[in-house]
C-alpha cells in the first residue's frame, strides 16, 4: 500500500492473486475500501454454498455473507466467482448481458453489484493477463525459479508493446515478440550441432530476418574480405542485421524472396 500512495478514503481493486480477509480488515482498519475476487480456499469458512454446488444452480444465481466490514459474494455464470468487499453493498443487482449456447442468443441474468464494480475496475489487469498468455514462453526447466524468469519476459514484452503504441507506432504483439527473440537469438544463440527440428527452427528465424525489408544496411567491415552470399565473389561490405558479405549491387537481390 505504500508503494501505491494508497489513502484514507481511496478503494483498491484487485485480483485473487492478492484478495483475503485478513487483508481487506487491514484496509478497512486504515479507512481504505477494498474488492476483489477471492480463491475458494480463502473464504474462512463463510457460510456459502461450495463452489462444486454452486456450478449447478441457474446461471445467475448468487447469495452472499456478511460481517461488520465485509461482504462476500458467491455468483454462478459459467462457473462460480466468488468477490469479497469492503466497499459494496450485495443486495444490490445489475443485468448483465451474456451469450446463452443454449438458447443461441444474448441473454440478461442478474449480477450483484460487487461484482460489477471489480468488472469495471480490473479490465486493465485481465487484458495484461489475456496479452501475457497469448504467446507464453513454452520452454519446460526443473528449475523453481524458472515460471518467475519466463512471466517476466513476458511481462517485459507487453509493457514494452503497450509503450510502443502509445507512442504511434502500428504493430501487433506478435511481430515485436518475433523481432525481439530474433534478435537475441542473433546475438546469444547458440548454432546446433546436429540435424533435426532445431536447425529448421533457426532457419525459419534468420529467413524471416533476411526478408522483413527493415534496416538492412551495408556497412565496411573492418575484417578481411568475405564471399558474398549472392554471388559468392569476395566482398568487404557486410548487412548489418544479417550479418553476412554482401556486394552493393548483390544487397537488393539477396533480401527479396525470389
Amino acid at each position: 500500500m505504500n508503494k501505491v500512495h494508497a489513502r484514507e478514503g481511496n478503494h483498491v481493486v484487485m485480483d485473487n492473486l492478492f484478495t483475503s480477509i485478513p487483508l481487506l480488515n487491514e484496509l478497512s482498519q486504515k479507512g481504505i475500501a477494498g474488492t476483489g475476487t477471492i480463491r475458494e480456499n480463502r473464504l474462512e469458512n463463510a457460510p456459502l454454498l461450495p463452489k462444486k454446488s454452486m456450478k449447478k444452480t441457474s446461471r445467475g444465481t448468487f447469495e452472499y455473507a456478511c460481517s461488520e466490514n465485509l461482504v462476500i459474494v458467491k455468483w454462478n455464470d459459467n462457473t462460480a466467482v466468488s468477490v469479497a468487499t469492503s466497499k459494496v453493498k450485495a443486495s444490490s443487482c445489475v443485468m448483465a448481458e451474456r451469450w446463452s449456447s443454449a438458447q443461441k442468443k444474448k441473454i440478461q441474468v442478474p449480477m450483484p453489484q460487487p461484482l460489477k464494480t471489480y468488472n469495471v475496475h480490473m479490465g486493465g489487469v485481465d487484458l495484461f493477463d489475456q496479452f501475457v498468455s497469448q504467446y507464453r514462453i513454452r520452454i519446460l526447466s526443473k528449475k523453481w525459479w524458472w515460471p518467475l524468469f519466463s512471466w517476466g519476459i513476458g511481462a517485459a514484452l507487453v509493457n514494452g508493446w503497450r509503450l510502443h503504441r502509445a507512442l504511434g507506432h502500428d504493430i501487433s504483439l506478435l511481430q515485436i515478440t518475433r523481432e525481439c527473440s530474433q534478435e537475441i537469438l542473433g546475438k546469444f544463440g547458440i548454432p546446433s550441432i546436429g540435424h533435426g527440428r532445431s536447425l529448421v527452427l533457426q532457419k525459419n528465424a534468420f529467413n524471416q530476418q533476411r526478408y522483413d525489408r527493415k534496416d538492412h544496411w551495408l556497412y565496411k567491415s573492418d575484417k578481411q574480405f568475405g564471399r558474398c552470399k549472392n554471388c559468392e565473389r569476395r566482398s568487404i561490405y557486410r548487412c548489418e542485421k544479417c550479418q553476412v558479405p554482401l556486394h552493393p549491387e548483390c544487397h537488393k537481390t539477396y533480401h527479396i524472396v525470389s
